[in-house]
């Protein structure tokens, strides 16, 4: 059967950001795990896209990809103005991680145990 992981989390884009990173998805769609997708426009021009969803371990990868991808996206002005954004990652009888987004890249980190009481 395998493990399932619970992800939830969201990157914080740019204007216009939000097609590059809709295009990367579209690149990875699976038809199942891609619905965990979404993209919601604030005001004042505010873009977050969201994922949320129960995973199998073994489609970790999957997901890792296209966050290394998005996180990879060249900025439209500045090098501050890069896609950011935070996971939480929970799997099942291993624990939590930390997913980053940021600098360009995904860093993965062991969660804090102080966000505890989000997985009780």
């Amino acid at each position: 059967m395998g493990a399932y992981v619970s992800v939830q989390g969201w990157l914080d884009c740019g204007e216009g950001q939000e097609r590059l990173v809709k295009d990367v998805v579209d690149r990875y769609d699976d038809e199942f795990y891609s619905r965990g997708w979404s993209i919601v426009t604030g005001p004042n021009n505010t873009v977050c896209v969201f994922y949320c969803g129960y995973i199998r371990e073994s489609a970790l990868q999957w997901l890792h990809d296209q966050l290394r991808d998005i996180a990879s996206l060249a900025p439209p002005i500045d090098i501050e103005d890069r896609i950011r954004g935070l996971f939480f990652a929970l799997h099942e009888g291993r624990g939590t991680q930390e997913w980053q987004v940021r600098d360009g890249q995904l860093l993965i980190e062991p969660l804090s145990s102080r966000y505890d009481y989000l997985f009780a």
